[in-house]
């Protein structure tokens, strides 16, 4: 049976400080990890121990246990993940990127992931995207790649064109479709547009 690792009391590095970085702070809340916060200013945010500015990440790589990247891809940001970064990690580490696929080289995180420089990733965007079948990220064992929506976005259109009011596909008809927690609260219902204020604010 493989052995899964709590999040409890883990250090976490969250590269973005937008929507999506601060819901994931405040999932994380009851974990009780030691989050730290890296973009361009340095600015304390709400629910972070620590919050740094870009150019000091380097400084806590080595101790993070969780490496999430959530920030915006610019021209600046681009590849900001490399050999050099993973090389930071320790070998514990797991890394994760629900931003742009353009933040992180694919080709040094496939390095990473096959001489063990990281315990695992999992990736909801990468690039090339949609990842073509026979890319060495399918094969790492150790690697989650959420496949990209775009590939079935047709049917997916299709599908919801059909659909009634209050439903979505999938979902039987008559039953109407809520959010956990009410209208206000419950998952969270960001884009990745709202990464967009992560490093270019």
């Amino acid at each position: 049976m493989q052995e899964g690792t709590s999040l409890y009391g883990l250090d976490v590095v969250i590269v973005g400080a937008g929507g999506i970085a601060r819901e994931l702070l405040r999932l994380l809340e009851p974990f009780g990890v030691r989050a730290t916060i890296v973009w361009r200013s340095a600015e304390p945010v709400p629910g972070s121990a620590a919050t740094i500015t870009a150019d000091r990440l380097g400084e806590v790589l080595p101790a993070a246990d969780v490496v999430v990247i959530a920030a915006a891809l610019t021209d600046s940001t681009r590849r900001l993940i490399g050999a050099r970064e993973f090389a930071a990690m320790k070998s514990t580490a797991v890394f994760v990127n629900i931003a742009r696929g353009g933040l992180v080289d694919s080709n040094a995180l496939v390095t990473a992931l096959r001489t063990g420089a990281i315990a695992g990733a999992g990736v909801d965007v990468t690039d090339p995207e949609p990842l073509p079948d026979g890319h060495p990220l399918w094969a790492e064992k150790n690697c989650i790649v959420n496949p990209a929506p775009g590939r079935h976005a047709a049917d997916g259109r299709s599908a919801a064109r059909r659909a009634g009011p209050g439903e979505r596909p999938g979902v039987p008809r008559r039953r109407p479709f809520r959010r956990p927690g009410g209208p206000r609260r419950g998952v969270l219902m960001a884009t990745r547009a709202e990464c967009a204020a992560d490093f270019s604010r």
